[in-house]
């Protein structure tokens, strides 16, 4: 998902963004159809490695689409250029809006990585109930995608800070509360919440900080000449 979100969102920079998703959900179905299936090692981690190649793709694609409520629009359409958008990369202000996207997801889905073992093992939850406590997870990260993505177009900066700091400590929380059950499972289903809503809130502030460092650069551009 890392090398997919801006690579791919430069490789399909002239394609018509309603082409691209549908390419990177049709990549993503297709993938998990072949996990589900499949029973080679070497199989399961190429299909993983596709699924998350599309859904970095779809995640930056459908971030710019999506404040434009979807239009159909084509390659002629397209104000921008490769070029433009390669220069953006030389900010450093803006790398660290992903570095701190990257440091909260990577943080969340690395202790959702092991609620199974945590849970059962540690928690004392029976393996029949285990699916109900991905599913709190599940819609906690929902509703952290619903107001994250609200509140941040408001308040990006706010949203982002505030929900990367109550992620932080629901960890910490985790770490000194993993023996009781019913406190692990809601905690898991707050970090969903506060987890997912500080990564939608950080991703609006990538294309925002972009196009604002490409106006920056065109005005200076154009005073000096």
């Amino acid at each position: 998902m890392i090398v997919g979100a801006p690579l791919m969102a430069m490789l399909t920079l002239r394609l018509p963004k309603r082409l691209t998703l549908m390419l990177a959900l049709g990549v993503f179905a297709a993938g998990h159809v072949v996990v589900a299936l499949g029973s080679s090692f070497a199989l399961l981690l190429g299909a993983r490695f596709l699924t998350a190649l599309a859904t970095g793709a779809f995640w930056a694609v459908a971030n710019v689409a999506a404040a434009r409520a979807v239009p159909h629009d084509g390659p002629a359409r397209h104000s921008g250029s490769l070029r433009s958008e390669l220069a953006a990369l030389r900010s450093g202000r803006l790398w660290l809006v992903p570095a701190a996207c990257a440091t909260t997801t990577g943080g969340v889905l690395a202790a959702y990585s092991y609620i199974s073992p945590l849970l059962t093992g540690r928690a004392g939850l029976s393996a029949g109930l285990l699916p109900l406590a991905l599913v709190g997870f599940g819609v906690g990260a929902l509703a952290g995608s619903i107001v994250g993505g609200r509140l941040g177009d408001a308040r990006p900066h706010t949203v982002t800070i505030v929900a990367a700091a109550g992620a932080t400590l629901l960890l910490l929380a985790i770490c000194l509360l993993s023996g009781y059950a019913a406190a692990t499972v809601l905690l898991v289903a707050l970090l969903g919440f506060f987890g997912l809503g500080a990564t939608i809130a950080a991703l609006t502030l990538i294309p925002t900080s972009a196009i604002a460092l490409t106006r920056r650069r065109h005005s200076a551009a154009a005073a000096t000449t």
